[in-house]
């Protein structure tokens, strides 16, 4: 197995890996990197990479995604891997909480899109937008805090007949 890299972007990986941990090299990954639906333990995002595309995490299935501490762009918090360049939710997992100090002013398309199992979700007020596609594979959610100013298109957003209950939205 290897990895096809030009000029700090990385183009191919040639055949299979458990852990993708992606050279200290790459800077970028193209948006066509991966084209069929991978799954991999980990994803090791290193030091230097400050362009992942939309796409990435909407065929990579990854259980953990850890970064490297000095990564200008990219962070991890309360299990969602953040860009702080565009204050955007990039990544979640199931059982994470979406922070709430302000740092998230958007949901990335396929933030999660790796379908993890969540049943009730938080998003808070400083998220102003919420990308095409976000909760893409969100099937087992159930109940839905969302600032009022999604509530003309929640259920494009999630997918689902939903109706509000109080403060929450319910699957119907």
């Amino acid at each position: 197995t290897h990895y096809v890299v030009n000029k700090g972007v990385l183009e191919r990986l040639i055949g299979k890996v458990d852990d993708l941990a992606i050279p200290d090299s790459v800077i970028k990954i193209d948006e066509y990197f991966l084209q069929n639906y991978e799954r991999f333990e980990n994803v090791s995002i290193p030091r230097d990479l400050v362009d992942i595309p939309d796409t990435f995490f909407r065929y990579c299935y990854s259980s953990c995604v850890t970064v490297d501490a000095n990564n200008p762009r990219y962070y991890i918090e309360n299990g969602c891997l953040i860009d702080r360049y565009t204050s955007t939710l990039v990544l979640a997992y199931a059982g994470t909480t979406i922070p709430d100090d302000g740092s998230i002013k958007r949901i990335g398309a396929n933030a999660f899109g790796s379908g993890p199992i969540i049943k009730s979700i938080v998003i808070p007020d400083s998220v102003t937008e919420i990308e095409t596609g976000a909760f893409r594979g969100c099937y087992w959610l159930e109940e839905i805090s969302l600032p009022d100013l999604f509530a003309d298109r929640v259920e494009d957003i999630f997918e689902k007949k939903l109706e509000k209950e109080g403060d929450i939205w319910k699957v119907v």
